[in-house]
């Protein structure tokens, strides 16, 4: 009989720790836009802000439509003047 008890007192415990835990470490609500807003635009560590352009404006002169024919200095057409 007294085994019965203490298990029913431990679970109970039990219980009611999980209860507590849920209600204190539960995430809450965002209830109106501004704060929606506010959640969103701020950052979630200090000093991890990724800048907009990561090279710097050091970009690269490339024009895609150079690189089309690998072999335009390798093959010389006879029959073009």
């Amino acid at each position: 009989m007294k085994i019965k008890l203490l298990l029913a007192a431990l679970l109970f415990l039990l219980l009611a720790g999980a209860a507590v835990w849920y209600f204190y470490f539960r995430v809450k609500p965002i209830k109106t836009t501004e704060e929606a807003l506010q959640v969103l635009t701020e950052t979630p560590l200090p000093g991890t802000d990724v800048p907009s352009n990561p090279l710097g404006g050091k970009v690269p002169e490339l024009n895609p439509l150079d690189k089309t024919n690998p072999f335009k200095d390798v093959y010389k057409n006879p029959f073009t003047p």
